[in-house]
């Protein structure tokens, strides 16, 4: 997990400086600079962060899904048995049956990668892959398929449902002094 956080604050800070670069020497368009010829190399350079920026989001996904998933399998089997669970939902709280309520955060731990990875940040990687084997223009495709829009609902879907899990899901630490023992 620290590789995945030191990697992407590296990609982050080469994504930022690209930025910055590009909007520094990048001529405005229909100048003599704007020939046309493709992407400047700033563009191009985050573009390719941007890539494995996506690649180390869904790397932390998996690891903070699975991790999810093995504290919800214990503290399930840890929980009192009784029947009523409550289930915090944003701004109100439903009471559902306890196997109910570890159903749901099952589904929403499996629903937030598989956001991300669909129809999230890994649909940009799709279309550049696609258009790129293709001989496509990238660009003409995204637009024309409305990428962006789709985009933001794949990262407001999963960060909803991590929003939902954080609210939900007991923490390590809580957990563990529930059952009397100290994190290493």
């Amino acid at each position: 997990m620290l590789v995945c956080c030191g990697l992407t604050t590296l990609v982050g800070l080469v994504i930022a400086g690209g930025c910055v670069a590009c909007a520094l020497a990048v001529a405005a368009p229909g100048s003599a600079a704007c020939d046309g010829s493709g992407p400047p190399a700033c563009d191009t350079l985050v573009m390719h962060a941007e890539g494995l920026f996506y690649l180390c989001w869904g790397w932390a996904w998996a690891i903070v899904a699975t991790r999810v998933y093995l504290l919800l399998r214990d503290r399930q089997r840890d929980s009192p048995r009784s029947d009523a669970a409550v289930v915090h939902f944003f701004f109100f709280d439903l009471n559902v049956r306890r196997a109910t309520r570890f159903r749901l955060l099952h589904v929403a731990n499996v629903l937030a990668p598989a956001a991300l990875c669909t129809y999230g940040p890994f649909l940009i990687i799709y279309v550049f892959v696609y258009s790129t084997s293709r001989g496509l223009d990238t660009t003409e495709v995204y637009s024309r398929n409305r990428v962006g829009l789709i985009y933001h609902c794949g990262v407001l879907s999963c960060h909803t449902l991590t929003y939902y899990l954080a609210l939900n899901v007991p923490s390590q630490q809580s957990y563990a002094a529930a059952r009397g023992k100290r994190l290493r």
